[in-house]
């Protein structure tokens, strides 16, 4: 099942996952402020495009990169990524295929 719109779909799946991470913060955002988030991602270039601030050579991911850091900064959020095996995510990756429609 495809949770993503259908603008959103057309684009690559590193991008994706990026947004994911934006599209939790800003879901969080009016509950948290001053805090550390260490997030826990399967994908390598998620984590470190974020980790390193938006230095990928896809000037897209850079963008959405640079509008999480400006969501952080807007509510003092300290964010890093942390990898974590794709093979060892499984009940995110379960978690992330339910049908919620309250969300």
């Amino acid at each position: 099942m495809n949770w993503w719109s259908p603008d959103e779909a057309t684009y690559d799946f590193n991008y994706l996952e990026i947004l994911a991470v934006l599209f939790a913060l800003q879901s969080l955002s009016d509950k948290v402020s001053v805090k550390h988030i260490q997030l826990m991602v399967d994908n390598i270039t998620a984590f470190a495009t974020i980790n390193q601030m938006g230095t990928c050579h896809i000037n897209l991911n850079n963008k959405l990169v640079q509008q999480i850091c400006e969501c952080c900064t807007l509510h003092g959020v300290c964010l890093t990524a942390a990898h974590i095996p794709g093979k060892s995510n499984t009940e995110a990756d379960r978690e992330s295929r339910l049908s919620r429609k309250e969300t």
